[in-house]
């Protein structure tokens, strides 16, 4: 009965905090329009500005980080500071703290908004600037509009501040509520356009904006480390080491599990914990419980951090969510080889096998093996060190961050004073899967709006209704179109092949400079191709030409509506950005549930989803979600516990007949558990389906021995390229020759076509309309079986 009750507290409190939140997001649009129709900005000076900022500044290292580029940029006169934390002293900077009394009457959040808002009145700064939407940037938005100040908003934890209404943050508000909300998602997102700028912290965060089309102007700025402070080196004491708040979001508990994995392997670790928070006394019980009592040590708050980062050989980092992490790059800083959760915009610094390693989140097991090549490697130790330090001092030196916020803080002087209004609706909200005209919109709808207890109360009565139809024409015709392609001759699949082919070309030749200035070269003429093989008149293209290319190998304006920028990170790790079409998502989808079928799995089976969604725990504690439209039952990969794995592999077990679509590091996790439990798997699971991962074939083995049913994997790319599926009857990989043209070639350039030969996959893509990917080269390699199976044909 306790827990019950609970529960429902909880969810009463979710329902007042999403009603305050929305009411705060509403009022404040409106409020937001009618000052700055009332007193819109004046055109300001170029120098001499003077700048308020409010934020949480938790240490003193986090507040130096943020500050002291800020003041080191010349465009600035004075820095005016409203914080209740850690101050370090600059010239250009005036602190001003609210008084305790005001504090404790109304709290950090409010106190220090009333003192932003009264500064601003008196002393008519130039720019006002807050971090986190709620409360300091919402603060700056009202006050800078009140005034005629420009605004800047730090989005320093990324989308996860808007995502959901903020739902994964550490905010007192937002992070009470009881289960995402896209109307609160919207809300911010319109707030945000009405920034002058907003400030984030890598690639990721910005393509989120930009992909909604909610910002004016966006800029990538990172916090700044003094690279000097952390030059040299001194004898690495400690193989491992945390640096970080003891907080819920950091899980800094799944560092003690990294560090008893690693135990498990070699002898004598020793391992380093810096930082306090809510969790101090719990990591230290846990510790004592996992037998790392002589093997962690506990340093509390360490004011020189970098004594101890520049005795550190590997730095870790078990965050379920990040920007990019000032304590990450500080230690690459160091000469400490990162292996950290692969969250946020760590990406960015952290390229695999080149500067650190990316892990996925949870998985303990990856973090052991990948901590211990280091520690086992020292000439890889000291190339991934040597690496890492380059990079931080690139990304965060001082230097480097003040000039990009002296070009940033022009820039919002600059701009136009007048804030046009977003023209139609914002992009749609995060993981949107689209299906299609009014089938799309009534899904996202269901998906995003409609609370999980109505979901659950509707799951019988939609399970009647066929998913297809569910799903909306574009999916049947689709589905309709694939079934039918697959009984077609080579001659009918190849005159198939040209016309799209002609068809991306032309679009190409037509509408980009990119590809008439290539065309034009090599005088090539997309109207006279007769034969999909006349392609290779063509020269192949990369990764590095879409990067300096892109802007003139659109066909359309990228700003367009139905048009997303997306982002992959491929092999090297360096992120590929680019436009596709909005639509795309049902074709996809048509085109994966017919690889599907090889493995046995129908629309419409329940299928358990380990896949790194963002899953709340449901009344019981579970973090398991259910999306009766499709069947799918979402599991987090982020909660890889061995109570959690217990508690899924349970819940799977009750399904009846399910697949398993998985990543394979979250299917080997699930093997491990059953075997080290001792334990038997459900036998109600008929397949496994992985994709996004490389397939390794000795986990194959020892996942299908634990589950006793078949692995299939699937090989597909973001690029929206080339689409493969296992075949049930070989184990070889059927292309699927309608999703785009496909060719396999060897060093040279020519053609692969002898049994067992490998060659390099290259691809010209079927679906994205707005940037042509013309023989693409994927940079992955395949090996040559035979143009047709023979078994399936």
């Amino acid at each position: 009965m306790s827990g019950s009750g609970k529960s429902i507290g909880q969810r009463l409190v979710g329902c007042g905090v999403w009603a305050t939140e929305a009411s705060l997001y509403a009022t404040s649009l409106a409020a937001v329009g009618v000052l700055q129709k009332l007193r819109r900005p004046k055109r300001r000076r170029e120098k001499g500005l003077r700048l308020i900022v409010t934020g949480r500044f938790d240490s003193l290292n986090w507040c130096r980080a943020h500050l002291l580029p800020l003041a080191e940029a010349e465009c600035l006169e004075r820095i005016v500071a409203v914080v209740d934390g850690p101050t370090y002293e600059h010239e250009k900077i005036t602190y001003r703290h609210p008084p305790a009394w005001l504090t404790r009457l109304l709290g950090r959040a409010a106190s220090k908004a009333i003192w932003v808002a009264g500064l601003a009145a008196r002393t008519r700064p130039d720019i006002i600037m807050g971090f986190h939407i709620v409360p300091g940037a919402l603060t700056v938005l009202l006050v800078s509009s009140a005034i005629g100040a420009r605004s800047v908003y730090q989005m320093t934890a990324g989308p996860v501040e808007l995502i959901g209404g903020g739902i994964g943050t550490e905010c007192p508000l937002s992070g009470r509520l009881a289960w995402p909300s896209p109307l609160l998602e919207r809300l911010a997102l319109r707030l945000v356009h009405h920034f002058d700028a907003v400030v984030v912290r890598g690639t990721g965060a910005r393509d989120f904006l930009l992909n909604r089309r909610s910002v004016r102007a966006v800029a990538i700025i990172p916090g700044s480390i003094d690279t000097n402070r952390f030059a040299g080196d001194r004898e690495r004491v400690y193989d491992l080491a945390y640096v970080g708040r003891l907080e819920p979001i950091k899980q800094p508990l799944q560092f003690l599990h990294v560090v008893a994995a690693l135990c498990r392997r070699r002898p004598n670790v020793r391992a380093a914990v810096v930082g306090g928070g809510a969790l101090d006394r719990a990591m230290r019980d846990e510790a004592a419980r996992l037998g790392l009592d002589g093997t962690v040590e506990f340093l509390g708050h360490v004011q020189e951090v970098e004594d101890v980062l520049r005795r550190t050989k590997v730095f870790v980092l078990t965050s379920r969510s990040e920007g990019l992490s000032i304590a990450m790059a500080e230690a690459m800083a160091a000469g400490a080889v990162p292996v950290v959760a692969d969250v946020g915009d760590l990406g960015d610094l952290v390229q695999d096998g080149r500067t650190g390693y990316l892990v996925p989140p949870g998985d303990f097991e990856a973090y052991a093996t990948r901590c211990d090549r280091v520690l086992s490697d020292p000439d890889l130790r000291q190339r991934c060190s040597e690496a890492a330090r380059i990079a931080a001092a690139e990304n965060n030196a001082i230097m480097n961050v003040t000039r990009r916020w002296q070009q940033c803080l022009t820039a919002a002087v600059r701009s136009p004073t007048a804030k046009p209004s977003p023209k139609g609706p914002l992009g749609p909200p995060a993981d949107e899967i689209a299906h299609g005209s009014t089938a799309s919109r009534l899904y996202q709808w269901w998906l995003k709006a409609v609370p999980p207890a109505c979901k659950r109360l509707a799951a019988k009565p939609l399970t009647l209704v066929p998913p297809r139809c569910l799903l909306g024409s574009q999916f049947s015709r689709q589905t309709y179109f694939i079934e039918h392609s697959e009984r077609w001759t080579d001659s009918r699949i190849r005159r198939y092949q040209l016309h799209r082919l002609r068809q991306v070309l032309q679009l190409a030749g037509e509408t980009t400079p990119f590809y008439q200035e290539m065309f034009r070269q090599v005088r090539f003429d997309p109207r006279s191709l007769a034969d999909p093989d006349e392609l290779r008149r063509l020269p192949t293209i990369d990764r590095q030409t879409i990067r300096r290319h892109l802007p003139r190998m659109c066909t359309i304006n990228p700003r367009s509506d139905g048009v997303d920028m997306v982002s992959t990170g491929g092999t090297s790790g360096m992120p590929l950005h680019f436009y596709i079409n909005s639509d795309r998502s049902s074709v996809e989808y048509a085109f994966l549930v017919a690889s599907w079928r090889r493995a046995g799995y129908r629309l419409g089976m329940p299928l358990a989803v380990l896949r790194g969604h963002v899953v709340r725990p449901d009344a019981d504690g579970l973090h398991h979600e259910y999306e009766p439209i499709l069947r799918h039952h979402y599991y987090s990969s982020f909660h890889l516990s061995d109570e959690n794995i217990g508690r899924y592999l349970d819940h799977i077990a009750g399904l009846g007949p399910c697949f398993l679509h998985v990543y394979p590091s979250s299917v080997l996790a699930l093997a491990r558990h059953i075997l080290r439990c001792g334990r038997s798997a459900p036998d109600n699971i008929r397949g496994i389906i992985a994709e996004s991962e490389i397939v390794y074939p000795d986990q194959r083995r020892m996942v299908e021995e634990v589950f006793g049913c078949r692995y299939f994997s699937c090989y597909g790319h973001t690029e929206k390229l080339v689409l493969a599926a296992e075949c049930e009857h070989t184990g070889d990989y059927h292309v699927w020759p309608t999703y785009g043209y496909f060719e396999l070639l060897d060093g040279a350039g020519r053609t692969v076509a002898t049994p067992g030969q490998r060659g390099e996959i290259v691809a010209t893509g079927f679906i994205n309309q707005v940037v042509p990917f013309v023989r693409y080269r994927s940079g992955d390699t395949a090996e040559y079986v035979a143009d047709r199976c023979p078994r399936c044909g």
